[in-house]
């Protein structure tokens, strides 16, 4: 028994000396990589200055913070396109970023995504309901948690391994938001834009994207609502024609009220003076391209706008929606001043956490 026990020290002696061998070559050769990048950055004097100052540069203009969700911590800067053929270290090309943004946005760059998904942003609309902050600003620019509003959609979206995005928006301070996302490159994303005019619903501007989904199914998506980025961390599938992600909330009264049984959506009523169910409609549905279709034989409400509440009650009757309960946190932050406050302590509260 004991010379048994010998030989097992002895077998787990030797296998920690390969563990320290293995973890001592892996430090050499960081080692020597980054000597390497040293030697090359001293013989090139002119491509060593311009680093050293477009850095400092960049990190004093993203005010020494993250740019995607305002991290303070462990804090590099990095080219927008690490993929681009000419990295020019122009200002302009850089950005700073956390390591785990930048680390998600690398990760999404990978072969790993669907082919059959894509995603609408829904960004449109004057954000009177947030007046007079948004007076002057689309209301998806306002800052929520240290980063503009219209990042979290964004950030959903890519948990969902979505990089094809299009990003509708109002005619009104199109540019702002163009000229803040860019093409989507710095989120490992590709970004598309529409212009609704007007104000004509959710369902009117989801119609917009109608040759850009094609044949693939969709995520839609409303600018203002954040979710927790724990909550989503696969696509999901869906064998109906749609999907609604559902939360229970304290007043149901305010939002698009969904009927269930153990499978199914069994009707949809928006804002209900006595709701059947606690079950809100967040801003998040997932769609089969059929629904473009079914769009074109709806007419606009009373109010003069295509409801979405209206869409999927539709498909709620023919048994053809399906649900997921949101168990995490969820934030209408543009229906209210009250709500937008909320939800900016919120996202602040889980930066600092985090």
């Amino acid at each position: 028994m004991t010379q048994r026990a010998n030989s097992v020290g002895k077998e787990k002696s030797k296998l920690h000396k390969e563990a320290l061998s293995i973890a001592a070559k892996k430090r050499k050769r960081i080692r020597k990589t980054n000597e390497e990048k040293l030697n090359y950055l001293s013989k090139n004097e002119n491509f060593s200055n311009s680093w050293s100052i477009n850095r400092r540069l960049c990190l004093e203009r993203d005010g020494y913070r993250c740019r995607h969700c305002g991290s303070n911590k462990k804090l590099e800067v990095y080219h927008v396109d690490p993929f681009r053929k000419t990295k020019n270290n122009n200002i302009s090309n850089l950005i700073t970023l956390c390591s785990r943004c930048h680390r998600n946005a690398e990760e999404i760059r990978l072969p790993k995504t669907s082919d059959n998904l894509c995603g609408v942003i829904l960004a449109g609309g004057r954000g009177t309901r947030l007046y007079p902050n948004s007076f002057f600003h689309n209301k998806h620019e306002l800052p929520m948690g240290g980063v503009p509003m219209i990042f979290h959609p964004i950030f959903t979206l890519r948990t969902l391994h979505i990089t094809k995005v299009m990003i509708v928006l109002d005619r009104h301070h199109v540019g702002r938001i163009v000229e803040m996302l860019g093409d989507g490159s710095e989120f490992g994303m590709d970004f598309t834009y529409r212009v609704q005019n007007g104000p004509g619903g959710i369902a009117e501007a989801l119609t917009l994207a109608r040759n850009f989904v094609g044949n693939k199914n969709v995520y839609v998506i409303l600018g203002d609502n954040i979710f927790n980025r724990n909550e989503f961390q696969k696509p999901f599938d869906t064998y109906t024609d749609g999907m609604v992600f559902l939360k229970n909330v304290s007043n149901p009264s305010d939002y698009g009220v969904a009927e269930i049984d153990e499978k199914r959506v069994l009707s949809v009523v928006e804002k209900p003076r006595h709701p059947k169910t606690k079950l809100a409609v967040t801003g998040l549905y997932l769609y089969k391209p059929s629904i473009f279709s079914i769009l074109d034989s709806f007419s606009p409400s009373a109010r003069g706008e295509l409801e979405i509440s209206s869409l999927n009650d539709y498909l709620a009757k023919r048994n053809q929606l399906s649900f997921k309960i949101i168990k995490g946190e969820w934030m209408d932050a543009g229906c209210s001043h009250e709500e937008y406050l909320n939800a900016n302590l919120t996202c602040l509260k889980n930066i600092k956490n985090d």
